[in-house]
């Protein structure tokens, strides 16, 4: 029995896919980041697909039902998929401009969150972390 995707989940992978898809074309690099959203969330693929459907994204009313912490970590997911191929192309960054809009963030908060995840992507994209580099990390971004 598959059970139901919260709407985090939703919002989360409706984010990511729209980001992902931004440019036009769904890198492997992309495909992975949504891979680790599955497997962290413990989701059944099937549950996945049968309740996001292709074009589906964060709009304002599925935002209205999500906390502020969880509008963030939506933001935090989508820039994680814009950078994980090492750069975030003109209509990945408008994207996630639109995106921060809907989720009701204002520019600075998105471009906090977006030095936050891309230092963060790279202390952790070799595997192993240097504690002190992520404490230092944290320190600087979280309030």
């Amino acid at each position: 029995m598959t059970r139901k995707v919260p709407p985090i989940v939703k919002a989360i992978i409706g984010a990511v896919f729209g980001t992902a898809l931004a440019d036009g074309e769904l890198q492997e690099s992309e495909r992975n980041v949504l891979r680790a959203i599955v497997q962290e969330m413990d989701l059944e693929e099937g549950a996945l697909a049968s309740s996001f459907e292709p074009g589906q994204h964060v709009g304002r009313e599925s935002a209205a039902e999500l906390t502020d912490v969880e509008r963030n970590e939506v933001m935090r997911y989508a820039i994680l998929a814009a950078v994980a191929d090492g750069t975030i192309q003109q209509t990945e960054a408008s994207f996630l401009s639109d995106l921060a809009g809907r989720l009701g963030l204002t520019e600075e908060d998105r471009a906090r969150l977006e030095e936050f995840t891309r230092e963060l992507f790279r202390a952790t994209r070799r595997g192993t972390v240097d504690r002190k580099k992520a404490r230092s990390l944290i320190e600087r971004h979280v309030r």
